[in-house]
């Protein structure tokens, strides 16, 4: 005997029945499946929910906004705009990244370079071309592809939900691109100005940082823009990336693995079923092709200016030793004093290991930079390939760690649809049976005749019993882990 019967047990006065475990999991899967018990809470959820997603994705547009107060030696907390709009990387998180030192900043690259100009030449091709962002025609900000069925007298709730979406990412886009447009005007006035009366702007570039940075160029292989050579390089085979290109990466949408034509796709229907099998690939190195791509960072040595730094770019003087000397100053007295722990050599994200390293290679810098100045290319060293978990690496996974909850909600989609066929199932063969049972015994009496009748024998009937709480224990598991993903992404912002 057993505190829970392992089968429905039959009250022979009054014909009725306790529930059992297969019953209370087929309630369960149903209720999944019945929206309109829940109605009231899953409308207010789901208002919660779009509400907080249409506030991330104003902030994450705010955040691409270029503003020349904003800049980080020479570069700025935001793209360009080489490509089209539709930026979904973690924004705060590369802005602060960028301003640590961890990351290149968003240079304004040159459509064409010619390391032969002199540096009239190149100051008078910086100040007629360089601008802090390209201008946003607002009229072009709609999406290209238009959807066949926004033409329709009657629309359905979905094609309704998916028009009022466009509509609000429209308003956004015009919005962030009537500020960006009055943010290019801003720069331009205050350029102009700066011209007559410098000390007045302090952070509009001044000549020696304008050549500074620019003196010395090279190509991004991926957009084959021109960029000053303080690019970040690939962790696997040291080549030279722009932090555009960087934040355009992401994996692909979660998928089934790769059969042996190279296609993705479920093996057969049974995998197809299968929530597990999804699976979601690192990004791989665009020039070697090495999984969990990341790249590294090495900031200037011999200047820093911007934000977290003493000087304005506006005060910045290539022949003015003041600026150099002073750091120098405190960088032979501070350095005395900066001792590496375990924890500061195993997080990239340490200053002390960061302030270090630049100390030291400033001296070499410092030579270097004067053989630059005059026209000399200086190549960088090549190294080793790093890990992905190495001191200082910055990975796709890193700015874009939603991947987990994409991969997790793509698997519960699964596992729902499947869900509710098992449920709708073995519901119809269950009532199927009960009806044909009648009020006139219990089920041990007919199960011959109802098995023989329905078509199914008593084998078959557990064996749906156990996919049902099977079922139901998978959707359980699967919400405890969404809601542990979503409280962990909470936590992380």
């Amino acid at each position: 005997m057993g505190n829970v019967p392992a089968k429905e047990s039959v009250d022979s006065s009054t014909g009725s029945r306790s529930m059992t475990t297969a019953d209370f999991a087929k309630q369960f899967l149903i209720a999944r499946l019945d929206t309109n018990s829940n109605e009231h809470t899953l409308v207010k959820h789901g208002k919660e929910k779009e509400s907080k997603k249409w506030a991330f994705r104003a902030k994450q547009m705010n955040n691409l906004i270029v503003k020349y107060d904003e800049n980080v030696d020479g570069g700025y907390l935001a793209p360009f705009d080489n490509y089209k709009y539709n930026l979904d990387y973690q924004t705060e998180l590369v802005r602060e990244l960028i301003k640590n030192r961890k990351l290149s900043p968003f240079f304004t690259p040159l459509q064409d370079y010619d390391e032969n100009w002199t540096d009239e030449e190149l100051l008078e091709y910086l100040k007629n071309n360089l601008t802090i962002h390209k201008r946003v025609d607002l009229n072009t900000l709609a999406d290209d592809i238009e959807d066949p069925n926004e033409h329709k007298l009657h629309m359905s709730s979905s094609t309704k939900k998916k028009i009022e979406s466009k509509l609000k990412t429209l308003k956004l886009k015009q919005q962030a691109g009537a500020t960006q447009n009055y943010e290019i005007e801003r720069h331009l006035r205050d350029f102009k100005e700066y011209q007559v009366i410098p000390e007045k702007f302090p952070n509009i570039f001044s000549d020696d940082l304008l050549l500074r940075i620019y003196k010395d160029c090279e190509e991004c292989p991926i957009c084959f823009l021109y960029y000053p050579k303080l690019l970040n390089s690939t962790r696997c085979c040291d080549q030279p990336i722009c932090t555009e290109c960087f934040v355009q990466m992401k994996r692909l949408d979660p998928h089934y693995p790769h059969d042996e034509g190279g296609t993705p796709g479920p093996a057969n229907q049974e995998e197809e079923n299968d929530p597990g099998k999804l699976i979601s690939e690192p990004v791989k190195c665009p020039f070697c092709a090495v999984g969990d791509f990341g790249v590294l960072y090495s900031p200037p040595a011999d200047f820093r200016v911007g934000l977290d730094s003493s000087c304005k770019p506006g005060e910045y003087n290539f022949n003015d030793p003041g600026v150099i000397e002073e750091n120098e100053g405190e960088d032979s007295k501070d350095n005395e004093n900066v001792v590496l722990t375990e924890a500061d050599l195993a997080d990239p994200f340490s200053t002390k290991r960061e302030t270090l390293e630049r100390r030291n290679k400033l001296k070499h810098s410092r030579k270097t930079s004067n053989i630059t100045q005059h026209g000399s290319s200086i190549e960088r060293a090549r190294r080793g390939s790093v890990p992905k978990d190495g001191v200082g690496v910055i990975t796709i996974d890193l700015i874009r760690p939603d991947w987990e909850q994409k991969l997790l909600s793509a698997r519960a989609k699964i596992a729902r649809r499947s869900a509710a066929a098992t449920a709708l199932h073995a519901t119809s063969l269950l009532t199927e049976e009960e009806n044909a049972n009648g009020d006139t015994g219990g089920r041990r009496r007919h199960s011959h005749r109802s098995h023989a009748r329905n078509g199914h024998t008593y084998e078959e009937q557990q064996l749906l019993e156990e996919r049902l709480i099977q079922e139901a224990m998978r959707l359980s598991l699967l919400d405890e882990e969404e809601r542990q993903m979503r409280e962990r992404m909470r936590n992380s912002l």
